[in-house]
């Protein structure tokens, strides 16, 4: 018995440290997830072979470059690397691509002229044929079954999601079959009425349905236009709210902030430009001045008062951490006021929906 107790007291023991090893690594896969940074580069500049005016190449990497991806300047393919590797290529063209010339293309075709002819068929060709043939037709059949089968169990299917329809689009298909039947005994009732009316009377009777039609039409107009109105009204009653103000002032403050982190945390480049008018270019270079990207450090803007020319270059590097986001979207989700905003929303927007019903039913 004890040595049972103790046999069962190790297995406890190792699946516990098991157990605690499996969370303190999925604890360390979130925390490296969460805080080690996601760095980027992109690199812009003007193709000096003159085959493209812009050449662009970018990078993104993560976990001391053991997941990156990269697009040099010089080529048009993607490389995704898993700790050096390339794992996937995309983009570009392939190399077997481009060693297929046209005198492979000439070779083929010329291999294919001169080959030689085909064995004449013996005489055991004509039962092998026949096996074949019934082997065939036997595979044939059973796929037709299979098939059969298939398509019954997808027509089952099919049946029962036709019968878990909604109780709602239920009743807009009564509401559409009500309708339609009184139109339908409507026109039964005045095509009756016109038989036994006299000339004139069927013609003030045109006249009469002509005018309640032009009326009809006046109405369904006008609810229409003030359908729009009620609209842009609310529309108007929402934004001004200052709930919705606060709340929608909050959300920009928020998204201004994102891009403030995701942007670059570093700029380098230089850049020569001319336009062949010493004062045009003079008065491009004012406008420059006035910015303060002009002023980095590592930033160089050079005007050629001489020549028209557009020649630079400039590199971006920046760094990502996903917590940023995770914390940002905890504080959206916990807000009251972002609550009080969806809601308001939505609610505008059901009622927006009944009201347009309600004049599609009506014309």
């Amino acid at each position: 018995m004890m040595i049972a107790l103790s046999i069962l007291k190790w297995i406890g023991i190792v699946l516990g440290c098991l157990v605690l090893g499996i969370l303190a690594l999925a604890l360390l896969i979130l925390l490296v997830v969460l805080f080690v940074p996601f760095r980027y580069r992109a690199v812009v500049a003007t193709d000096e072979t003159g085959e493209k005016k812009v050449v662009y190449g970018f990078g993104v990497y993560w976990l001391a470059h053991a997941i990156s991806v990269r697009k040099e300047p010089e080529t048009d393919e993607i490389v995704i690397r898993l700790f050096g590797i390339p794992i996937r290529r995309m983009g570009g063209e392939s190399e077997e691509k481009e060693d297929f010339s046209a005198d492979d293309i000439w070779e083929e075709d010329f291999m294919d002229e001169t080959s030689p002819p085909e064995e004449p068929v013996t005489a055991e060709e004509p039962s092998r044929i026949t096996e074949d043939l019934a082997r065939i037709a036997d595979e044939e059949v059973k796929l037709s079954e299979s098939s059969a089968d298939e398509i019954g169990g997808v027509r089952e299917t099919a049946i029962e999601e036709l019968e878990d329809f909604s109780e709602e689009e239920n009743r807009k298909e009564k509401k559409e079959k009500e309708k339609r039947k009184t139109e339908v005994e409507s026109d039964e009732t005045r095509t009756e009425e016109k038989e036994h009316l006299s000339p004139p009377a069927r013609f003030a009777k045109a006249v009469r349905d002509k005018v309640d039609g032009i009326k009809k039409k006046i109405r369904n107009t006008f609810k229409k236009i003030r359908f729009i109105f009620y609209k842009i009204s609310s529309i108007i009653d929402f934004v001004k709210d200052r709930a919705s103000r606060r709340t929608v002032k909050k959300l920009m403050k928020e998204l201004v902030a994102a891009i403030r982190y995701v942007g670059p945390k570093k700029i380098s480049g230089s850049l020569e430009f001319g336009t062949g008018d010493p004062g045009s270019t003079g008065m491009i270079l004012c406008g420059v001045s006035l910015c303060r990207l002009a002023y980095k450090k590592d930033v160089s803007i050079r005007p050629n008062f001489e020549e028209k020319c557009l020649v630079g270059d400039c590199t971006v590097r920046g760094r990502v951490r996903v917590v940023y986001f995770v914390r940002m979207g905890l504080r959206i989700w916990f807000n009251k006021d972002v609550h009080h905003l969806w809601r308001r929303y939505r609610r505008m927007k059901k009622d927006f929906k009944k009201q347009g019903e309600a004049l599609s039913l009506d014309s």
